[in-house]
């Protein structure tokens, strides 16, 4: 939805039916369900979530590579 509004309508080659709708039940619906099975699974998952956000931002600035450096 943030590329939608930054973007020309030139760069998007394809529509959704009734925008932003959809995009937006899903993330509901999918909340949802996330949440139903507990919280205890739920917080183990944001955890896993969580740890690979941050192995992803740290590994390239450890070994000196990737999008991040900046020179």
């Amino acid at each position: 939805m943030y590329l939608r509004k930054r973007k020309p309508k030139e760069f998007f080659p394809f529509k959704m039916w009734l925008y932003p709708l959809p995009a937006l039940a899903a993330i509901v619906i999918w909340t949802g369900l996330f949440f139903s099975t507990g919280f205890y699974f739920a917080f183990g998952g944001t955890g896993f979530i969580v740890a690979g956000i941050i192995v992803f931002l740290y590994a390239p600035i450890s070994k000196k590579t990737g999008h991040f450096l900046i020179n």
